[in-house]
């Protein structure tokens, strides 16, 4: 769900032991998930996710310019902002 959208008794609290060399971390703006093409077709969650899921093993910086070099070829024009962030244990 959207960080931010709801009152804080309504944020739980877990702790989570990263398996180093294998969990990653991926928020990212609406902006990535809204961009549409042409036809009027969002990029969407699900294609974000299939570019992490391809790059996965790949350092973050390169999880974070393939998710930007897909959505660039998807979408010439962008009318929200795009904000990935990738972080690897």
């Amino acid at each position: 769900p959207p960080l931010g959208l709801t009152d804080a008794a309504g944020i739980g609290a877990k702790a989570v032991r990263w398996r180093a060399g294998e969990d990653l971390l991926v928020l990212f703006s609406d902006g990535l998930t809204d961009a549409v093409d042409d036809d009027g077709d969002k990029f969407g969650e699900e294609r974000v996710m299939d570019i992490v899921g391809t790059y996965r093993a790949e350092p973050a910086q390169r999880i974070v310019n393939a998710v930007i070099s897909g959505l660039n070829e998807f979408a010439a024009f962008a009318n929200d902002d795009q904000t990935i962030l990738v972080l690897r244990a």
